[in-house]
């Protein structure tokens, strides 16, 4: 159906022209075959933008990002795939995209690459600050402020730093209220008291010395080193304990660490990339629902149908049964 695209201010905004900061909504993917989704983009104060997307990808997709100069925070509520920043014949990364909480800080502008999946969902939030409205707001003031050595950080050039920070429940919750708001066009004053929460917390995060940064890259990595284990083997009971063995950390800090890190407890995290993967092999259409099911892990087919359908809002069955195209009977007029 394509791209539902709505540009405006909020409600209670003083006129201003909604500014675009990150990359436009709306790219072509090399296949030809466009996107299907919602995105929003709400003009909350001049400098600050606050976009809201959910969106199939129907085709494996590398697309060059482009972006003024900005401080991106992004929230991924669903994501599969990999990003890149570029400068000159360099290039830095890989970032992974999967559920979390983004921070891109580019005082000149940004360049790279998104390498999205093919049948799946990309869905989230992006909020977008101009520099020196980051800057009031308390915000480090440049790249070399934070460098490669900071935990958070993923890929840094010698002009964009980015990172993932925790994210915590409250942050969460914020998020997915922000979120349902925006989408709906309801509660606008919502949308932005949300927004610098988010901004707030990563300030926070980004400034954050309490704790010493070995410890806190040592903790980044064993939550790495997890999710890693559990995608290796989704059909596997997988326990905290023995992961927590395998990462190298108390069972407690696992779980404390984890749920920072990416919003999830250990389980609801293994719950959610079990019924993707899932999703995934029932849209492709090389599995049964009985099959789907075992290959990620789910013996009781009516847990599996009841799960899946509160994530999904349809059972499986229902969503084997869209995905394929109108048998041909082979009559014509």
């Amino acid at each position: 159906m394509g791209f539902q695209i709505e540009t405006r201010q909020l409600a209670h905004a003083e006129p201003h022209e909604v500014a675009v900061l990150g990359p436009q909504p709306l790219t072509p993917s090399p296949s030809g075959e466009p996107e299907s989704g919602s995105y929003r983009i709400l003009g909350a104060r001049k400098g600050l933008t606050i976009s809201l997307f959910d969106m199939e990808i129907n085709a494996n997709t590398d697309t060059n990002m482009h972006t003024a100069p900005c401080v991106a925070l992004n929230i991924l509520f669903e994501a599969t795939g990999t990003g890149w920043i570029t400068e000159g014949d360099a290039q830095y990364g890989p970032i992974p995209f999967r559920p979390g909480f983004y921070c891109m800080i580019a005082p000149e502008g940004a360049s790279g690459q998104d390498r999205l999946k093919s049948s799946s969902r990309f869905r989230g939030i992006d909020i977008r600050l101009s520099p020196p409205l980051w800057r009031a707001l308390g915000g480090p003031q440049s790249v070399e402020a934070l460098g490669s050595a900071h935990p958070y950080s993923t890929a840094v050039s010698p002009s964009v730093w980015t990172g993932i920070l925790p994210m915590p429940p409250r942050l969460m919750t914020n998020a997915q209220a922000l979120f349902q708001s925006g989408m709906s066009g309801t509660a606008d004053l919502t949308v932005e008291a949300r927004s610098l929460d988010i901004i707030d917390q990563a300030i926070r995060a980004l400034a954050a010395q309490s704790a010493p940064t070995a410890i806190l890259t040592r903790d980044k990595r064993a939550v790495q080193r997890v999710i890693a284990l559990m995608d290796s083997d989704l059909s596997r009971s997988w326990t905290v304990p023995e992961l927590a063995i395998a990462a190298g950390i108390s069972h407690n800090r696992l779980k404390r660490s984890f749920r920072a890190e990416t919003g999830y407890a250990v389980y609801g995290f293994l719950q959610e990339r079990r019924l993707s993967e899932a999703r995934k092999l029932l849209i492709e259409g090389d599995s049964t629902v009985t099959d789907a099911a075992l290959i990620v892990g789910y013996d009781s087919m009516s847990h599996f149908t009841t799960l899946f359908r509160r994530r999904f809002g349809q059972t499986p069955s229902e969503m084997l049964r869209l995905s394929k195209p109108p048998l041909d009977t082979g009559k014509h007029a």
